[in-house]
């Protein structure tokens, strides 16, 4: 036998043999079915832009869903993007953190969203560190601020040099805090 066949034999082998031994991926959630009665009304709101009714429907939802479920982790952060758009960032953050720590380890969402969810903190608790007045507040906002960024680059292979550069900034922001002790 050629050396060439040899080794392309043995590194099918060793593919079909560590697919065979990858465990599948975990089902993809779902949302309960009275959940999902309401997406009809969901996206016609969100279609109608009408903040106010979508935050007070999406709140009505959240009454009757467990606390640690898909569902609850999902409308969570519908509301955080909703308070997002309608400028009430202090109550995004609250709703935000919940869809975040309800999926941790569970991958309930694609890569990408947890990635984009991580970082939207970051830039939140950023932006209340800059408007704090007294330097403990401002220093416990910039340490939010980077854990969210750090999580966000772990999720992925592929960061882009302005993570970096703003993970870094939040780093030197947080040092230069108090002139007094730098």
């Amino acid at each position: 036998m050629r050396p060439s066949f040899i080794l392309a034999f043995i590194l099918a082998t060793a593919a079909i043999g560590a697919s065979a031994a990858t465990p599948p991926p975990p089902p993809r959630p779902t949302l309960t079915d009275a959940t999902a009665e309401h997406l009809g009304e969901l996206t016609k709101l969100l279609e109608s832009d009408d903040h106010t009714a979508l935050l007070r429907l999406v709140g009505e939802i959240l009454a009757t869903v467990p606390p640690d479920s898909f569902d609850r982790a999902l409308l969570s952060q519908l509301q955080g993007q909703v308070l997002l758009n309608a400028k009430r960032y202090t109550e995004a953050i609250s709703a935000l953190e919940t869809s975040r720590q309800l999926s941790i380890g569970k991958h309930w969402f694609e890569p990408a969203t947890t990635r984009q969810l991580h970082h939207t903190l970051s830039q939140l608790y950023y932006q209340e560190a800059t408007q704090a007045t007294d330097i403990p507040t401002r220093r416990a906002k910039l340490r939010l601020a980077t854990q969210r960024i750090n999580e966000a680059l772990a999720l992925t292979h592929e960061t882009r040099p302005d993570d970096h550069l703003y993970a870094a900034t939040l780093l030197y922001t947080e040092a230069t805090l108090d002139p007094a002790h730098p």
